[in-house]
């Protein structure tokens, strides 16, 4: 093989490395938003004392200006990621395991019901998504290592789709929810 064959060999196949090393970084940084993009959420709707996310996050009275305020600040923060979610990009999250699947419950069945409130069949098409990922963190047997609110947020699309079925499996505890009962 001529010099300048060898040399011209040798450029491509540095060029081929360094274009997957390339595609490594870019899989890499977008595992890295994903992952922060996770923690902000669940940070939004689990940091606080139980009575302040109560009153301020979960279970705000119906009507109040207070619910209107938190469905604004939901659609600004999180409506494009909802949006994302409904149309099945962010799928990926469940690799993040089960802080990442929790995240896509909270956001398909919890945001959609503050972004898209007013439109049923809106809330209806995520409830249909939160619930199958419900049914997934169980079937991975991830729902035992959740602590008992996130376990409650975890299995709350089977009660928003009530069947005799789906209630008996929300009322049985993990048995790390069980274990951390009985201890405390």
């Amino acid at each position: 093989m001529p010099m300048a064959d060898a040399r011209a060999v040798r450029l491509l196949s540095l060029c081929s490395a360094a274009a997957a090393l390339g595609g490594m970084v870019v899989v890499a940084a977008a595992w890295r938003r994903r992952a922060a993009q996770i923690d902000a959420l669940l940070r939004f709707w689990f940091d606080g004392t139980t009575a302040e996310l109560y009153a301020s996050r979960w279970f705000v009275p119906a009507g109040s200006a207070a619910l209107a305020a938190l469905d604004q600040t939901i659609a600004k923060r999180y409506g494009a990621l909802l949006a994302e979610a409904e149309t099945g990009r962010l799928e990926g999250w469940v690799q993040h395991g089960p802080r990442g699947l929790l995240a896509l419950i909270i956001l398909l069945d919890q945001f959609s019901r503050h972004v898209h409130r007013g439109d049923q069949h809106a809330v209806q098409r995520t409830d249909e998504r939160a619930l199958s990922l419900a049914q997934q963190m169980l079937a991975r047997g991830w729902n035992h290592r959740l602590s008992a609110t996130e376990l409650v947020f975890a299995l709350m699309p089977m009660r928003h789709s009530p069947t005799v079925e789906r209630l008996e499996q929300v009322r049985r505890p993990s048995p790390a929810w069980a274990s951390k009962r009985c201890a405390a």
